[in-house]
């Protein structure tokens, strides 16, 4: 569970800098 919060996280950040 831990693992998956920390990833979707990263996931995001990745997401807006694709997005900026």
């Amino acid at each position: 569970a831990w693992a998956q919060m920390e990833v979707q996280q990263e996931n995001t950040i990745v997401a807006r800098k694709l997005f900026e």
